[in-house]
């Protein structure tokens, strides 16, 4: 522990040192935006002609160059994804600030991200294995709520109870639901109560961006991350247009109905956007029962809710910028139970009046500071308080528990760019899990976390062609006061070559964990059984590594593969002690491992695309002296695959997505399962502009075959299900 703390303030210290020597030179600097949207562009690549000066972009889109000798010079900017800019002529005879507005290309062929690795890079750059779904592509799909966007992404399977009204929530790389970090706008959702975070709350109209990392990532986001992160990022306003705002209706089968308005604006260095939401949906679908086959109604199947995301922000200047950002969510409805039939009395394990509320607030306060040429900081100060109250006034005991998450914490990163090769950051965090509950309670948890993550750069010819090699070990001590402490580390690198046909090689080790939750711990003693305080972290070693060949041309292909491994011990699971009473106990070991196959097409243009991505994956209990070692584990498919194509033929548009998915077991024993499935949903969209402002329209199509879908037993999914949307925006 000693070594972690003086490595880290090590660097701490060399962050905040650094010397140059005077000479009779110059410096160039500035920014590197998007002319669209004016958002700044990370790694590209600005060269002086005729000298030895050139540097990327960092990741707020800043460059600078010194010791260039006064004169003048031509200087051009390159990324992938944009059109080359060059000045010539520049003046250089002293101290020069340029900034760089780029045209993008037909073709976004590299989006930024932000989650792999806590500060923005083209995802070309990271070595993590990530989707990025853009505003674009989110509008490409038949979502309405984040839940149903991430449902194609590969390497993910989301459970699903009851549709629009149920609980979504996902399993990346086998793992399970409470093993995902999920994030809004940096805020992390996850609370000590544990459970997963439901992503049917949040409405895709209110987001601009969702990224999904694939893979362990404890090393950068601490506890939960043994599966990976998704990281929920709401609309940002188009600096491009100082004035914006929307409205959006969707009617839909099942009683859906669903209202969004915005408003964004930009008054000099000042900005707001605000975004309201309402669904509804009766939720009243036709279903067949699992048993005989029989056509049913789902009842008590009621939605409700309401959603505000409000963020506003003032840029001081272009590298000082202050941002606040309110969401507030409610949510009303019914808890239909599982349609399973039960042993014991023969009829279905319905709960027709239980009833749910839900009511989330977050609060973020943002700083994001260019310091110096070479120190970025960044402070967030964050709040996330999230009530659920359940009451079932049936079964043997009527319910109305009421739980009360609150999470207070702040998070530092400092960004320092050494060399133009060598990038150190450093990161800070602190928060407090509270919980107060009608059922138990618990003292609050205080977690301390305090990471260092180096990226090493460095360019070099084979064979006459360039190869950039990037190297980026990180370690993260998080320290929890009712569990202890633990340590994880990760290392990823990349291997690239090529401009136009790109090759990458690119792989990370490393290790994460999960803390015990609330409900592990203390769940209080009900006769039959009772959480365990001795309960130790849940640990996993994982490891990919894969490659990606890509033309970067107007004709765009891409082909992608990975294999990942992950052994993951001390998982935690109820069952009997020697007197027959239920805890959760460390007694769990498995083994996930997997490949990962994509294939992305885009031949002519903004005309047509085609993906598909098709994950294998082998996910088995290997428990020491268990009778179910070598038993799959429930609920990870063995194989998924998902086709998405779509045309775009001038004002017109029609999208398609294919999803097929193999057996789930759902007993640990493998005596149980869920058939295969294979779904189909559409899109056809079409609009126009009418007095500068875009009018359109939309016919979505979802479980276009009527299909009779279970993705967890007792839980059907609605059938055939049509919805209109109509909207404008300037």
């Amino acid at each position: 522990m000693k070594q972690f703390y003086k490595l880290f303030f090590s660097l701490v210290l060399i962050f905040f040192f650094s010397t140059s020597l005077y000479s009779a030179t110059v410096k160039i600097s500035g920014y590197v935006y998007d002319k669209t949207t004016g958002e700044p562009i990370p790694d590209a690549n600005i060269i002086v002609k005729n000298t030895h000066g050139g540097t990327a972009s960092q990741s707020n889109g800043y460059y600078f160059i010194k010791n260039i000798t006064p004169g003048t010079y031509s200087i051009s900017v390159k990324v992938i994804g944009y059109q080359v800019a060059e000045l010539e002529n520049v003046d250089c005879s002293a101290d020069k600030k340029l900034d760089f507005h780029l045209q993008p290309e037909v073709i976004r062929l590299d989006p930024v991200i932000v989650t792999a690795t806590l500060s923005e890079h083209k995802q070309s750059q990271v070595t993590t294995s990530a989707e990025v779904l853009t505003e674009a592509k989110l509008q490409e799909t038949t979502a309405t709520t984040a839940a149903e966007a991430i449902e194609s992404v590969g390497g993910l399977y989301v459970k699903n109870y009851d549709g629009f009204a149920g609980v979504v929530s996902p399993s990346i790389r086998g793992s399970n639901t409470n093993q995902v970090v999920v994030l809004l706008d940096g805020m992390r959702l996850n609370t000590g109560q544990g459970g997963g975070v439901d992503l049917n709350v949040f409405p895709v109209s209110a987001l601009g961006t969702i990224e999904v990392v694939r893979g362990g990532h404890s090393a950068l986001l601490g506890g939960d991350a043994v599966g990976g992160a998704i990281h929920l990022m709401s609309k940002t306003l188009n600096a491009a247009s100082p004035l914006a705002f929307g409205l959006q209706s969707t009617m839909g089968s099942f009683g859906t109905r669903e209202l969004n308005a915005f408003a964004a604006q930009r008054w000099g260095k000042f900005s707001y956007l605000i975004d309201l939401n309402h669904a509804q949906s009766d939720g009243d679908f036709e279903f067949k029962m699992p048993d005989n086959g029989a056509k049913a109604t789902r009842e008590n199947n009621d939605y409700k809710g309401d959603n505000l995301f409000f963020k506003t922000g003032f840029d001081f200047n272009s590298g000082n910028k202050l941002q606040l950002i309110l969401h507030g969510h409610n949510s009303e409805k019914g808890v239909a139970g599982s349609v399973s039939i039960n042993p014991w009395t023969g009829a279905p394990m319905t709960t027709p009046n239980a009833r749910a509320e839900n009511e989330r607030r977050l609060v973020s306060v943002l700083s994001d500071n260019q310091i110096a040429d070479q120190i970025r900081l960044q402070t967030n100060i964050f709040m996330n308080k999230n009530t659920f109250h359940y009451t079932n006034p049936d079964g043997w005991t009527p319910v109305d528990d009421k739980h009360e998450n609150t999470v207070l914490g702040v998070n530092w990163r400092g960004i320092y760019y050494l060399t133009q090769t060598l990038k150190i950051q450093t990161g800070l965090e602190q928060r407090v899990e509270k919980l107060e509950s009608t059922k138990f309670t618990v003292d609050d948890r205080n977690v301390f976390g305090a990471f260092v993550q180096l990226e090493l750069n460095r360019a070099f010819s084979v064979a006459g062609k360039t190869a950039q090699l990037t190297l980026i070990p990180a370690i993260r001590h998080d320290n929890y006061s009712d569990v202890g402490a633990e340590n994880s580390p990760k290392f990823g690198f990349l291997l690239s070559t090529g401009d136009v046909l790109n090759f990458s090689l690119k792989g990370n080790i490393g290790k994460s964990f999960r803390a015990p939750s609330f409900d592990d711990l203390y769940w209080p003693d009900e006769g039959w059984g009772h959480g365990n305080p001795d309960l130790e972290p849940e640990t996993a070693t994982s490891w990919d590594a894969g490659f990606v060949l890509q033309n970067r041309t107007a004709s765009f292909w891409q082909v992608e593969m990975s294999y990942f491994n992950q052994q993951v011990e001390n998982l935690i699971g109820w069952g009997a002690d020697a007197d027959g009473i239920w805890l959760p106990m460390n007694t769990g070991k498995a083994k996930i491992s997997g490949v990962e196959t994509g294939v992305k097409l885009q031949p002519f243009g903004q005309a047509f695309y085609l993906n598909i991505f098709h994950t294998y994956m082998k996910a088995t209990d290997e428990s020491e002296n268990s009778p179910l070692k070598g038993k799959w584990l429930i609920y990870r498919p063995k194989n998924k695959l998902d086709i998405t194509t779509g045309i775009k033929l001038g004002k017109l548009s029609a999208n398609l997505n294919y999803r097929l998915v193999s057996k789930r077991y759902t007993s640990v024993d493998n005596s149980a399962s869920l058939d295969k499935y294979n779904l189909l949903n559409g899109n056809i969209g079409y609009s126009f502009a009418l007095f500068k402002t875009k009018v359109s329209a939309k016919l979505q199509l979802l479980n276009i075959l009527d299909k009779s879908i279970y993705l967890n037993d007792g839980y059907p999914l609605p059938g055939r299900e049509i919805r209109f949307v109509f909207g404008f925006q300037k």
